[in-house]
């Protein structure tokens, strides 16, 4: 598909003499009568199409509404915050992501890794260029201690996300990786 583009002259007479002399059937009689007794053209719709609301039922929705934003769908803060952090986050890994990382975790490290690896991401050769960020620089054995550069390798951020979810086996595919 070609979204945007301009279709040439000879494309759009072609187009036309395809269509020439075609015309859509009328709809039936009994289709526009459903079309226009639909309750979905009256802003009526679903399983609770017809049905109100109790009194009750509206100040529990109302008092459950206040206090909610949209970014986080529905939930107050203080919700959020109970739900999805520390041990009950998903991607909770008995407080490793509190370690500081060492002094010498530097831009300029990671910036010559990425260098390194001629700013392409090593597993979907994505090159940076192409990202709207920079390459995260991840740690093979996600020992954040580990500064050699044999243990650090550009990952877009997409996989840098993906290789997070089963480390054993990262860890094993990475440190049999080659790089050339």
């Amino acid at each position: 598909m070609r979204k945007g583009a301009r279709h040439s002259e000879v494309a759009k007479q072609k187009v036309r003499e395809a269509k020439e002399g075609k015309k859509r059937p009328p709809f039936s009689k009994k289709w526009r009568e459903n079309l226009s007794n639909s309750s979905a053209r009256k802003g009526k719709s679903g399983a609770f199409k017809g049905k109100h609301h109790t009194e009750a039922t509206k100040r529990k929705m109302s008092r459950d509404r206040k206090g909610r934003t949209v970014w986080n769908r529905g939930l107050t803060a203080a919700t959020d915050l109970r739900v999805n952090s520390g041990e009950n986050h998903g991607c909770w890994a008995g407080g490793f992501s509190k370690e500081p990382y060492p002094f010498e975790w530097t831009e300029t490290l990671k910036e010559s890794i990425r260098q390194r690896d001629n700013y392409i991401c090593q597993l979907c050769h994505i090159p940076q260029r192409e990202l709207l960020i920079k390459l995260c620089v991840h740690h093979i054995d996600y020992d954040k201690n580990n500064l050699d550069p044999r243990n650090l390798i550009s990952l877009c951020n997409a996989d840098n996300v993906r290789v997070n979810s089963n480390r054993r086996k990262w860890t094993k595919f990475f440190s049999t990786y080659d790089r050339s």
